[in-house]
């Protein structure tokens, strides 16, 4: 396992409901997630995130600025898990690696955006489930 570059520097202007949560993904671009797959993701006061991808435990470095998020290189276990799961952790890899903005919608949920508008959804682990 790879160990990412160090840690970005995000200074003092983290928004303290972004990071702390065990944020459950809920949705990638406009697929939702099965019920039975757990993908999370945790943000650190120290630049570094992590969760559960579906089937492997993954960590990367991460900088926030002004509405602005970018992660650096996704560094995972190396677990075998059935195709469709590994298929889904590669997605939320590879839409996770892209993102570029954040927000919160007026329920509370992380909206992950990049470029073109993909996002991951997540709702934070103790908000409760409608």
């Amino acid at each position: 396992m790879t160990v990412p570059p160090a840690a970005f520097a995000n200074g003092d202007d983290l928004p303290p409901q972004l990071v702390g949560p065990d944020w459950q993904v809920l949705q990638i671009g406009d697929e939702d997630l099965p019920e039975d797959v757990e993908v999370t993701l945790t943000m650190g006061e120290d630049g570094r995130l992590a969760g559960a991808g579906g089937c492997n435990r993954y960590f990367a470095g991460y900088e926030v600025t002004d509405g602005t998020i970018s992660v650096a290189e996704i560094a995972s276990t190396m677990m075998a898990c059935e195709e469709a799961r590994m298929a889904l952790e590669r997605r939320y890899f590879d839409a996770l690696s892209r993102v570029e903005t954040y927000a919160f919608d007026e329920d509370g949920l992380l909206v992950l955006s990049d470029a073109d508008g993909v996002a991951i959804t997540a709702r934070a682990g103790d908000a409760e489930e409608d």
